[in-house]
């Protein structure tokens, strides 16, 4: 089976393994609107195409070191930008309201997870809300909500 393949798959059996996109306490914010999101190692963008459609009003953005996008036309509200969170995203500190990541649990070393993780930090909002799910082949879920994260990593 191909990469592209693989990762539309993958996308869709969380999907329905957590009767949604997400599980994270976000759905008031993005019902109102005006959020910022982004998903990091977005693969073939499946997430952050689905949330598009479904919160109009909120602008998602996909990253991923791997050039899988979508080549048809996107949603208004919908951008991908093939970057490396290890080596630093394209983006201003402070600029998402929620950051969410799945699936990178053989994504990276132990020393590109404190890399990752300070990244992931550093774009996002004083007070916003992260979402990274750890997987294994049992679907096991570990998500580290934080609220008010203002320390970086050691």
């Amino acid at each position: 089976m191909c990469f592209v393949h693989f990762a539309h798959l993958s996308a869709r059996v969380p999907r329905v393994l957590v009767h949604g996109n997400y599980s994270a306490p976000v759905e008031e914010a993005l019902e109102r609107g005006g959020m910022k999101v982004l998903d990091a190692g977005c693969g073939a963008g499946n997430w952050s195409l689905d949330m598009a459609k479904d919160y109009p009003k909120c602008h998602f953005t996909g990253t991923d070191k791997a050039n899988v996008f979508p080549k048809a036309e996107l949603p208004p509200n919908c951008e991908f930008f093939q970057a490396d969170t290890v080596r630093g995203l394209p983006f201003a500190d402070n600029t998402f309201d929620y950051v969410y990541q799945r699936f990178m649990f053989l994504g990276f070393s132990t020393s590109d997870w404190a890399a990752s993780i300070s990244e992931l930090i550093r774009v996002t909002k004083p007070g916003a809300l992260h979402r990274l799910s750890v997987s294994s082949l049992f679907y096991h879920d570990f998500l580290i909500y934080s609220r008010s994260i203002n320390r970086r990593l050691d």
